[in-house]
């Protein structure tokens, strides 16, 4: 979550976003795997203490870096104020390509003054809602399972 330009970041907000997304997508998206920054550091930081220490690296550990640095989808949020609106834009970029192009983008906005959590909650809601519907339109989630074939001929002998 990082600020635009004219738009006053919106602190501590940053953590109701990522849960009320992260639910979300994973909710339609069963596939979804979220790793956010502190969740990166935390593990490398385990990592990087236990090196220092001498001792032995944790496989479940490394297991979990790699599946955090396996990033195929960068979510990109900011949640800022301006002019005394609430502004809200995410993107959705394929991190796994070399074109960092947008597959998805949205943007919500509403008034706003120091009392409006409920209104940043639903804004926070309805950005969500707007994006994964955007990304549906796309295969997040490669197809798993069984495909059937039957090939039937017939012969028509006179």
């Amino acid at each position: 979550v990082g600020p635009e330009e004219n738009l006053k970041t919106l602190y501590g907000y940053e953590k109701t976003f990522f849960t009320i997304f992260s639910n979300k997508l994973t909710e339609t998206f069963p596939c979804a795997r979220i790793s956010d920054r502190a969740t990166i550091r935390e593990l490398l930081g385990k990592e990087k203490y236990l090196e220092l220490s001498g001792k032995e690296s944790d496989k479940e550990n490394q297991r979990k870096i790699a599946e955090a640095y396996d990033i195929r989808y960068l979510i990109h949020a900011e949640i800022g104020t301006a002019f005394k609106q609430l502004i809200i834009n995410i993107s959705c970029i394929p991190y796994h390509f070399n074109d960092r192009f947008p597959i998805a983008m949205e943007s919500v906005h509403g008034p706003f003054d120091e009392k409006s959590g409920i209104l940043i909650t639903n804004k926070i809601n309805e950005v969500s809602f707007l994006i994964i519907e955007k990304l549906k339109k796309f295969e997040i989630c490669p197809f798993k399972g069984v495909i059937k074939i039957t090939k039937s001929s017939s012969s028509k002998n006179k």
